[in-house]
């Protein structure tokens, strides 16, 4: 197998994997809502979290821009103490 059949293999996956958990923790939370009361469907409430992780999405896509850029070593840091 090759390396990028791997990578891909392991995006697609997890893809499915992830949305498979959004929704089973979307109908999970929208059936403890229905106990107090609450309206919000499935559907919506995947929507809410989509929309809560949109911050963390367009910052590991900066993140992966900046190591493309300017490389990895821009996160190193040397620790030695310097006299």
């Amino acid at each position: 197998m090759s390396f990028s059949f791997i990578i891909a293999t392991s995006i697609i996956a997890g893809g499915i994997f992830w949305t498979v958990i959004y929704f089973t923790f979307a109908a999970l939370a929208s059936r403890i809502g229905e106990w107090f009361g609450g309206q919000a469907t499935t559907i919506s409430i995947v929507r809410v979290m989509a929309y809560g992780m949109f911050p963390i999405i367009m910052a590991s896509l900066f993140t992966i821009l900046k190591i493309l850029l300017f490389d990895i070593d821009l996160f190193r840091e040397d620790f030695s103490v310097r006299n």
